[in-house]
This record gives C-alpha cells, structure tokens and sequence, in this order.
C-alpha cells in the first residue's frame, strides 16, 4: 500500500473550495470533497504500516506548533494538468515530517515541498488551465495530522486515515 502523513482542513475551507466552478469537461477528474487534503510527506510503497506509526507518534513537534494554514491567493495549475491552491504555513512542520526516520520513503521527497491541496486532474492541459487564476482564500489551526493509506482505483485514489496524531496547541 502507498502510505503519507496529510493534513485536512475543516468542513468550513473544504465548503470554500467544493464551491469553486466544478465544470464538466472530458478528461478532467475532481477530488472528492472528502478526500481534500495537503500530503506533508509521501512515504511510498511499504507495509511498515505500524513502523510508520511509531515514528509519527513520537515526533517531537512542540517547536513547530501551533501551525495555521492559509490557502490561496488563487488557484493554480501544478505540472500542467493539476489544479491546485496552494497552502503556506506547513514549511516547518513538512521539514520535521520528512526528515523523520521513516521504516521507507519515498525517493521524490529530495524534491522540493510544495504545499497544495489538489482539486482536480486532467489528461490535458488546456481542459484545466482556464480555471487558474480563482480566488480562494481561507485558513484554519491544525489540530491533528493523518497517517493516511492510498489505494489506487480506476475512477482515482482511495484514501484511508489509519491513525491521526494531534498536535501541541
């Protein structure tokens, strides 16, 4: 299974960003509302699921929390067929999580951290790029972070929260 440590925002910013123009348009996948989140660290293809565990649950982040989320300003495309918003406040806390002893992680995390949370993926580029662009602005507290499995499915991912870690208020 492929695992990651994610944050999810609450029910208040998922409605602001679930209220986004949503066109139909061939070739382009939305996420799910329940499924809108930012990955912190991608951990990849393991097992080690109780490992994994351990480490989360005995980071030290007291020198990284409180930690707020903002979202925006705007929409934006993320590789070309990706639509995203960005998300700034998570920097420190991702540099904590990935530089973590985890049991396996992945090799794309020497890249650099990019914080978003996605919301939809296309085939193509041009089916997406005119939504970049929109404004979106909100923020909230993390109050935990998930230890979340992937399951690849023909109609997308399939997300399961294994374990949630709160954070030092």
């Amino acid at each position: 299974m492929r695992l990651f440590v994610a944050a999810w925002p609450p029910v208040q910013v998922v409605d602001i960003l679930y209220n986004l123009p949503h066109p139909e348009r061939k070739g382009v996948r939305w996420t799910q509302r329940e499924y809108l989140h930012a990955t912190l660290v991608f951990l990849g293809e393991t097992s080690a699921v109780e490992e994994a565990w351990e480490v989360l649950s005995a980071l030290d982040l007291d020198g990284v929390a409180p930690v707020t989320a903002s979202i925006g300003p705007t929409t934006a495309l993320l590789g070309g067929n990706v639509l995203q918003v960005p998300v700034q406040g998570l920097d420190r806390l991702a540099k904590v999580l990935i530089s973590a002893p985890w049991p396996s992680l992945a090799s794309d995390t020497e890249r650099i951290f990019h914080a978003h949370i996605t919301l939809a993926r296309s085939r193509e580029r041009h089916t997406i790029s005119s939504l970049a662009g929109i404004p979106v602005h909100a923020s909230w507290q993390l109050s935990e972070l998930y230890l979340v499995a992937s399951e690849l499915q023909p109609h997308g991912p399939k997300y399961n929260k294994l374990y949630a870690r709160h954070l030092p208020q």
